[in-house]
């Protein structure tokens, strides 16, 4: 259940996160990676890699220059997404609460603060973001909590202070990502798979209850109970 509700609280997330990605036009040297399991989609660039990961009410996505070696590594270029769901639950919180604690143990841990953007309201979900300078890295942070519904999203941008500028224009194209492709859970065969089955016919309902009858009765060397 946990499953098919972030399916849908993600099928309501705005624009930003959403948006589908530039399938027709992509850019040279970056390549369509589909995001599992949801079936999104983000350009990445070729060279660069791909780990997914999920919890009970969780997902996360990574893509790196480096290797993360399946997630058990490190990278210090790349952009991570994570959505959380049932944060009440979790954490105590709302999403609000959550994704705004959040916000503030960055600023408060960043060595310097670059850019915070000004909260706005796209209607189901609310928006703010933080650029900031932690230690050796430089990091954007883009935050998203539902106004109703119980679900935040986390995208992190980050490279070393120094590969910062070289970086910027990948992560541009990344940040036009679709977090779901609904068709995948809606449209005909959707349709069709949701309904029940279709109430057999009589003489369909004879001929499977004779068949039935057959392969129940015993093989005749288990009836006469012989053995060889």
């Amino acid at each position: 259940m946990r499953y098919f509700g972030l399916l849908l609280c993600i099928f309501l997330l705005p624009n930003e996160l959403h948006a589908q990605a530039q399938v027709d036009n992509i850019p040279e040297g970056f390549m369509l990676q589909i995001m599992e399991p949801t079936g999104g989609k983000i350009l990445r660039p070729k060279d660069w890699f791909y780990h997914e990961g999920s919890g009970e009410t969780s997902w996360l996505w990574t893509i790196s220059k480096e290797d993360t070696n399946g997630g058990n590594a490190g990278y210090e270029t790349g952009m991570r997404i994570q959505a959380f769901t049932g944060v009440v639950e979790g954490t105590g919180k709302t999403p609000e609460q959550f994704v705004k604690d959040f916000f503030m143990e960055k600023k408060n841990a960043a060595t310097k603060i670059h850019k915070v953007c000004d909260q706005s309201n796209q209607g189901l979900f609310s928006r703010t973001c933080i650029e900031v300078t932690e230690g050796d890295y430089r990091i954007l942070y883009s935050l998203f909590w539902g106004n109703t519904i119980d679900i935040a999203v986390i995208s992190i941008a980050g490279a070393k202070a120094e590969d910062w500028e070289a970086n910027t224009e990948t992560f541009d194209t990344m940040s036009e990502f679709e977090l779901i492709d609904m068709k995948r859970f809606s449209g005909d065969d959707g349709a069709k798979a949701a309904q029940p089955a279709a109430e057999p016919s009589p003489e369909k309902k004879e001929l499977e209850k004779g068949k039935d009858a057959d392969e129940a009765k015993p093989d005749d060397e288990e009836s006469t109970g012989t053995k060889e």
